[in-house]
């Protein structure tokens, strides 16, 4: 808590700076230190999507679900299709794999030694929408803490954490479900505090 209050500290006096007088007011801050927030955040969560070029846990899995699952084929996964509709929107969008013939995931259950991924497969179309969550959730969290806290500079402070905790990093930069379970959550929780904070008509913690 020390730290994060000397962080909070030194953010204050670098925002108070004579160059920096419009951002003197709460809101402006607000907006700011948001827009900061989603900035780190997509440099922790989108850079080299494609590294490392080989399928870890549980992509295993969703990999070859995800190739099932856009070929109409039955699936083994015990999950609601919408992760797999997020991930294949992924690879949609990046178009990394179009002149691969990837059809043969579609035929095993996970990706092994037997198995192999095909010549020139690019993960990065698989885990782009998982990471674009993960920035998403940044700025949920933010959210969260700015009601909580009802102040710009500790809401930034304490949003840092989850932009550099290592495992939301490893874990929401993969073609997973994790990051988009964890955002659907989180901003059920923060739907959540704009009904409580407004019965009670002030912050959570002011």
């Amino acid at each position: 808590m020390t730290a994060l209050t000397d962080l909070r500290h030194k953010l204050k006096v670098l925002f108070d700076h004579p160059a920096l007088c419009w951002l003197k007011g709460e809101s402006a801050r607000r907006d700011v230190c948001g827009l900061l927030i989603v900035l780190l955040a997509c440099t922790t969560f989108l850079h080299n999507l494609n590294d490392p070029n080989k399928a870890f846990w549980d992509e295993v899995y969703y990999v070859t679900a995800t190739e099932r699952y856009q070929e109409g084929m039955a699936s083994y996964a015990s999950h609601p299709p919408l992760g797999l509709m997020l991930i294949a929107a992924g690879e949609a969008i990046a178009g990394k794999n179009d002149k691969i013939n990837t059809h043969p995931l579609a035929l095993t259950k996970k990706t092994q030694k037997e198995t192999p991924l095909p010549d020139g497969y690019n993960f990065y179309g698989a885990r782009l929408m998982s990471a674009l969550f993960g920035v998403a959730g940044a700025f949920v969290f933010y959210l969260i803490m700015l009601s909580i806290w009802n102040r710009a500079l500790t809401a930034f402070a304490f949003s840092l954490i989850y932009v550099i905790e290592n495992a939301y990093i490893v874990h929401f930069r993969a073609a997973m479900l994790d990051s988009f379970q964890y955002v659907f959550v989180m901003a059920a929780v923060w739907v959540w505090l704009q009904l409580f904070l407004k019965r009670i008509k002030k912050p959570a913690l002011w």
